[in-house]
């Protein structure tokens, strides 16, 4: 079984930015963006603090979209989290592309041509690497770790 470790380092009250990594380890995959904690709101806040299981998910907009666009990618990685759907693993730079699901990146930044928040730049580049890792963990049962260490309360 292979579990992946989120590990949420900086928050600025629009965007959530963290770690990916595999656990145990660590084993640093690329950074992760998230919205803020919004008491578990669907599609506007972060995932709450836990151990969540991983599964693939075959259907949806953006399965649709990233098979035509990549001929390598299978089914999107879900987090499994009560109350919420589609909490899915994919590209982006800002909170505004989130959707309530995790970003992933290889640089932090910042959004400064915007509302100053937290972005993650190199997205493409960042889920074209780690996509295999998110697809062995939701493949042989395993489970995302959610980590605050922001003091933003993400429980």
């Amino acid at each position: 079984m292979t579990d992946l470790m989120l590990i949420r380092r900086e928050a600025d009250g629009l965007s959530t930015r963290g770690e990916l990594h595999l656990h145990p380890g660590p084993q640093h995959l690329c950074y992760t963006l998230e919205n803020p904690w919004l008491d578990n709101r669907r599609g506007a806040s972060s995932i709450p603090v836990g151990r969540w299981p991983l599964r693939l998910r075959g259907e949806g907009g953006y399965h649709a979209e990233y098979t035509k666009r990549f001929a390598w990618h299978e089914e999107m990685v879900e987090v499994v989290v009560p109350d919420r759907t589609f909490i899915l693993f994919h590209i982006g730079n800002y909170h505004r592309n989130t959707d309530g699901c995790i970003l992933v990146g290889d640089r932090k930044g910042t959004d400064f041509e915007g509302d100053g928040s937290l972005t993650v730049w190199g997205s493409e580049d960042a889920y074209t690497r780690v996509y295999r890792h998110l697809h062995e963990a939701a493949s042989s049962d395993g489970h995302l770790h959610v980590i605050d260490a922001t003091g933003e309360g993400a429980q």
